[in-house]
């Protein structure tokens, strides 16, 4: 899952990244492809993408841009960590 502890959007737009609804869908999916390559995708609404994709907030571009940098992000580093141990 994840969580946002902390955020300055605007309510009702953006500021839905810390609801229930928003963050709810992330539990139980994968940030990486089953290959271990980096592959999460926030979609726009009513798009499928099955365990590796949840929907991204209706008139809130830009946040769900940012949180699909941030999980990009995320993943990078684990991927570079994973690397390090498996050698």
């Amino acid at each position: 899952g994840i969580r946002f502890y902390q955020q300055e959007e605007t309510p009702g737009l953006g500021g839905e990244i810390g609801s229930a609804w928003f963050q709810e869908q992330f539990v139980g999916k994968k940030i990486v492809s089953a290959s271990g390559e980096p592959g999460f995708k926030v979609l726009k609404v009513g798009q499928t993408g099955g365990i590796n994709a949840v929907d991204g907030i209706t008139g809130a571009t830009m946040t769900s841009e940012r949180v699909q940098t941030i999980i990009d992000n995320l993943s990078k580093v684990l991927d570079e960590e994973r690397n390090e141990y498996v050698r």
